[in-house]
């Protein structure tokens, strides 16, 4: 792949999945929350529901094939990534599960 991830309810990034890809293994990609952002990371302020991912992920060019998606978004993990459908197609993706 070309290294590529999309993540989002990441805070301010520092206790991410994709953190280590990023600094230290080359990986780029787009770090989303609801709350924080950092254009030095690509971190976007953006809230990601099922009702809008799809936009979202338009507005701010995530890649449409990424290497890696994680999606830690609190009750709405499983939607969001059904509602990206065939338009947003991960190789691996992390999906948090609380049980």
């Amino acid at each position: 792949g070309d290294r590529t991830f999309v993540e989002f309810g990441v805070q301010r990034g520092c206790e991410c999945n994709t953190r280590w890809l990023r600094e230290r293994c080359g990986w780029k990609g787009l770090l989303l929350d609801g709350r924080y952002e950092d254009p030095g990371i690509n971190l976007r302020k953006a809230v990601v529901n099922a009702q809008n991912a799809r936009q979202v992920f338009r507005d701010f060019m995530a890649p449409r094939r990424p290497d890696l998606l994680s999606i830690d978004i609190d009750d709405q993990d499983w939607h969001v990534w059904r509602a990206l459908g065939h338009s947003y197609r991960a190789r691996v993706v992390v999906v948090e599960a609380l049980f």
